[in-house]
């Protein structure tokens, strides 16, 4: 790190020539937490495979993608203009000593 902002285009551009000078060499696959304004396409490529299936259950719990602060997965689709209509469902009430699919 470096304290002087001056530096920030700098140190960018060497981590990102560093990177790619690595990565023929590496398994392909990446720590998502790790990740900072790498884009959508790293994030892709750190699911390899899953990440079409991970979508898919995004867009089941969270399609309005209420949950992306992190390099996260999107849901397939647009994006509904309000994450409170598209996350109104039937709320199950919670009984003590159910699992999740008991209470289905």
């Amino acid at each position: 790190m470096d304290p002087d902002p001056a530096n920030k285009d700098k140190i960018i551009e060497w981590c990102k020539n560093y990177f790619d000078a690595l990565h023929p060499y590496s398994a392909g696959g990446a720590y998502v937490n790790f990740m900072m304004e790498e884009g959508q396409e790293r994030v892709r490529a750190a699911f390899r495979d899953k990440y079409d299936r991970l979508a898919m259950i995004k867009n089941r719990h969270d399609p309005a993608n209420f949950f992306r602060v992190n390099q996260n997965v999107r849901p397939p689709g647009p994006q509904p203009a309000s994450s409170v209509a598209a996350n109104s469902v039937e709320e199950t009430p919670i009984t003590p000593g159910l699992s999740v699919q008991d209470r289905r």
